[in-house]
């Protein structure tokens, strides 16, 4: 369910039994707690909907998994509190890591003050390490976190205890410094490789158990959470494979910027890799400006940069990583661009992706607005897809899947072709029900009923969305002279005229 900052109108009551709908639920668990039973447990196997990056546009997708489900009735109040375990839930902890002394810089710049400040785009950052920012599932008492206003002396507490210089420890889970520790291995390379430097706006690394190290060092947003951001989603939704996102405007001020990130897992001994054993420890990622990768892929794949041909970058949902129509006769980016989908740009080449069972309609349900979401999946083909021999003068394109990524890549003759009709209203579905007809991702109603006040779902209808995260500004507000403070790496293009 969402979370209540953000529910904008009159909440929606949702039952129980359509959001855990398998029978056995209801007749091992619901109907079982009515009873005068106080407690009880079950093991089954149940559905859970997992984001597939922004819930809100990419939606979700379901695995089933042999759960046990632990109920108990709340003493003198109607509440039940249930608590599900899945058959592989658990946390990896890392074996105890020795602090260095120098593996914490905290990213209150403001409160510490670190040596070597400089401008990175619109923020105040630092090159000399890489600063830390944890989450409030990082604390013994997050919302206290998340309510207090962060002092010098209570910063100086956090340093002491993660650099090893005390051992008192007041705020923190296990664990939390151990990965402090491990994470500041980073360092070396974020801080040393000026390949790394020139290429990306960023580069960060964020744990399941709340620490988020970020290169240049700058400070965040109290609130942000890096667990629950779209380039984690996805990132543990597509777990072992290298994700790419489609272009977003970066709150830093660098312009759009394409996040590339990876997951790392801790393996069951003597299993191979999974979905569902493997343990996310954390995801690692770095942000490229749109034009430098519509550069590379230029030089990687020549073709692009021939009149006749137009090339596009998709990702596993259908929204367009890079495409020629999101630079103006500048180069320069145009607004506007963030999730663009398929749908919207090359509606003649989505139609046929969707009449070869590639690009796939799917549908969640929003409780909240009382909508089915409906978005696509893209299923890897048997092999690439070449439709140029096929002849048709509207379907000149090639479509690949990049192995090892969540990624597509296209090329296609540059013809003015109208064959297609998608429908992009966004608000209200034209063809929702037309499962082999394009249209944008949309929404439409969902069955509801308005007399008893709820849904009817069945385990075949539509899974769960999951809740859309929340609107935050990583940034903060800027306190200081940006002008007074020099750039943290040289933008002119005569210093990097060597390079790519």
């Amino acid at each position: 369910m969402p979370a209540p900052s953000t529910v904008e109108e009159d909440p929606v009551f949702v039952h129980i039994t359509s959001l855990e709908r398998e029978a056995d639920f209801e007749e091992n668990v619901y109907s079982v707690s009515q009873g005068s039973d106080d407690s009880g447990m079950a093991t089954f196997i149940s559905t859970r909907a997992i984001p597939r990056g922004n819930s809100a546009i990419e939606g979700v997708d379901t695995l089933r998994v042999p759960s046990t489900f632990h109920w108990r009735k709340v003493s003198g109040t109607p509440y039940i509190v249930c608590l599900v375990v899945g058959e592989n839930d658990r946390k990896a902890l890392l074996t105890e890591q020795d602090p260095t002394g120098d593996d914490f810089n905290y990213h209150r710049l403001d409160l510490t003050s670190p040596p070597g400040l400089c401008r990175h785009f619109n923020r105040t950052a630092t090159r000399a390490a890489s600063s830390v920012k944890f989450s409030k599932d990082a604390f013994l008492d997050p919302n206290e976190y998340l309510i207090s206003e962060e002092t010098e002396s209570r910063v100086n507490a956090y340093a002491q205890y993660m650099n090893g210089e005390s051992e008192q420890n007041e705020y923190f889970k296990d664990g939390v410094r151990d990965m402090v520790v491990a994470t500041a291995k980073a360092d070396e390379i974020w801080s040393t490789i000026e390949d790394v430097k020139q290429y990306t706006t960023f580069s960060y690394k964020g744990t399941e158990n709340g620490v988020f190290r970020e290169y240049p060092g700058v400070r965040l947003n109290q609130s942000y959470d890096h667990t629950v951001r779209p380039w984690y989603e996805r990132a543990k939704n597509n777990k072992g494979n290298i994700t790419l996102s489609s272009p977003y405007e970066a709150a830093s001020g660098s312009g759009y910027v394409i996040t590339l990130a990876h997951t790392i897992v801790e393996r069951l001994p003597g299993t191979r890799a999974s979905r569902t054993s493997d343990e996310v420890i954390a995801v690692m990622g770095k942000d490229f400006t749109l034009p430098y990768f519509s550069l590379f892929l230029r030089q990687i794949y020549p073709k692009c940069n021939e009149n006749r041909y137009s090339c596009f970058v998709m990702d596993n949902s259908g929204y367009l990583i890079t495409h020629d129509k999101f630079f103006d006769v500048s180069g320069a980016v145009q607004d506007g661009v963030e999730y663009t989908h398929i749908t919207k740009v090359e509606k003649t080449i989505a139609q046929d992706l969707i009449e070869r069972g590639v690009l796939v309609k799917t549908q969640c349900v929003n409780y909240q607005k009382k909508k089915l979401q409906n978005y696509y999946q893209v299923y890897k083909p048997e092999s690439d897809i070449d439709a140029i021999p096929e002849g048709d003068p509207c379907l000149q394109y090639q479509l690949a899947h990049i192995p090892g990524t969540n990624a597509y890549l296209g090329i296609k003759e540059k013809i003015i072709c109208h064959k297609a009709v998608c429908p992009c209203t966004k608000t209200s579905c034209l063809k929702a029900h037309a499962q082999k007809e394009c249209e944008c991702p949309c929404l439409s109603d969902a069955e509801y009923d308005y007399c008893n006040d709820m849904f009817d779902f069945g385990s075949d209808d539509a899974p769960s969305c999951t809740p859309p995260i929340i609107n935050l500004n990583p940034v903060v507000t800027e306190n200081r002279d940006l002008r007074s403070l020099q750039k943290c790496y040289p933008t002119d293009c005569s210093h990097f005229k060597t390079s790519m």
